[in-house]
């Protein structure tokens, strides 16, 4: 029988899921309004937990729409067809909270936030004695394979390509440095994210999307 209180977490972690992704849809690819489904979710935003099904995305999808964090036409049983984030959602996505009640609690995008101890109490990353999700290592590297595919940039204006290559390399310069800044770090990446889109044949943009959001999930 499943922990309810796993079941719940996994509600509120859709949700944080979906908001996410429909942030990086817009933000990163300039697409508004996504054709809702669980496997580009789950790829986007680099989901952890089971596999997410079409029923909990549509509910949450129901969910996200009369909370007022995203818009669109809903149909039966399918959800929000079309989304797209609000201002709301995108203040919320932007700050990496979730949308669940109960003050500014990060946003659990992936699924994996809450650790569940059975005959004890629940522990939430970031929290006094529980163990970070990513450490420092795992950031530089997620950044890193960013900087690595965007090094590889060639398509459209010189201009463009030149400037993709110098934020790989930026990306490269910070990650060595003896203490790396993560607010600069991060601003790399979503630049990374930015020119990517216009130097990078379709495949390499659709994998630095996810590179990116997997880098962007340890700040």
């Amino acid at each position: 029988m499943t922990d309810p209180i796993v079941a719940i977490d996994r509600v509120w972690s859709i949700r944080d899921a979906i908001l996410a992704w429909l942030y990086i849809k817009a933000m990163v690819q300039g697409n508004r309004h996504p054709v809702l489904k669980p496997d580009d979710i789950a790829a986007t935003v680099d989901w952890r937990g089971a596999p997410l099904t079409e029923p909990e995305v549509a509910a949450a999808s129901d969910w996200l729409k009369g909370e007022g964090y995203i818009s669109g036409s809903s149909a039966w049983g399918h959800g929000v067809i079309r989304p797209s984030i609000t201002p709301r959602g995108e203040r919320m996505a932007d700050q990496k909270l979730s949308v669940r009640p109960g003050g500014e609690t990060p946003a659990d995008p992936q699924g994996v936030t809450t650790i569940h101890i059975r005959n004890s109490t629940n522990v939430a990353i970031g929290s006094p004695g529980a163990t970070q999700t990513y450490n420092v290592s795992e950031q530089i590297e997620k950044c890193l394979a960013v900087a690595d595919l965007l090094a590889s940039a060639s398509e459209g204006d010189a201009g463009d390509v030149e400037r993709a290559h110098q934020v790989a390399a930026d990306i490269k310069a910070e990650a060595a440095a003896n203490a790396p800044e993560s607010g600069k770090l991060k601003k790399l990446v979503l630049s990374a994210l930015g020119i990517g889109m216009t130097t990078l044949a379709h495949d390499g943009a659709a994998e630095l999307v996810h590179l990116g959001s997997q880098a962007l999930g340890t700040f």
